[in-house]
């Protein structure tokens, strides 16, 4: 007797829009969005139950506003967005008295950021960019509220003039710098220092 061979069966094709029709039957539906996170408020408290820190939580990380405290006494309050520092933030040194007032952007200084005496007094006020000293920086005599240096920063270095007055106001010193290294200042009434420098 002859040996058959298995017939193989024909590969039977569907027609794409049956595969189609299949698929659909079985796609499940999307999963329910997740819950907006709750805001929730951390009471941080030392061994013995004193209270030293209050801080909002959004999923997890700190969002909103901190409030720090030594001996019961506030020290400082900061504002949080996504686990980062971004926002005002205030120190107060131990009698109280505001000791800083700064800004915040993504973690790092940015802005104006004003420092004072323990009798409130403006000591200094700088500018930052990004976390570094960026423009002006200036130091004052707390009696009289005059400036008692003046320096310019660019890139956390100081790039330009540094001026120093005397208690009445005259100018007592004039140093020049450029990316951080002492420079030799141009003559006083030609063209400004940073103009000379680039």
């Amino acid at each position: 007797m002859p040996e058959l061979e298995p017939e193989t069966p024909p590969e039977i094709e569907a027609e794409p829009e049956e595969e189609q029709e299949e698929l659909d039957e079985f796609e499940e539906t999307p999963p329910a969005p997740a819950p907006e996170p709750v805001p929730e408020k951390l009471e941080i408290r030392n061994e013995s139950g004193e209270l030293t820190e209050e801080a909002m939580m959004l999923g997890g990380v700190l969002d909103g506003e901190t409030v720090i405290y030594r001996s019961g006494r506030v020290v400082a309050r900061l504002l949080f967005r996504n686990g980062k520092q971004d926002g005002d933030a205030v120190y107060f040194d131990d009698a109280g008295t505001v000791s800083v007032k700064s800004r915040y952007k993504d973690g790092k200084l940015d802005g104006e950021a004003t420092y004072f005496d323990h009798n409130g007094k403006v000591v200094r006020k700088s500018t930052y960019e990004a976390g570094e000293l960026n423009g002006r920086q200036t130091d004052f005599y707390p009696a009289s509220g005059k400036a008692r240096e003046v320096a310019q920063y660019k890139n956390g270095l100081l790039d330009g003039e540094v001026l120093r007055f005397t208690t009445d106001g005259k100018l007592e010193e004039r140093l020049c710098y450029r990316r951080g290294k002492k420079v030799q200042c141009p003559p006083q009434g030609g063209l400004p220092f940073l103009a000379q420098t680039r």
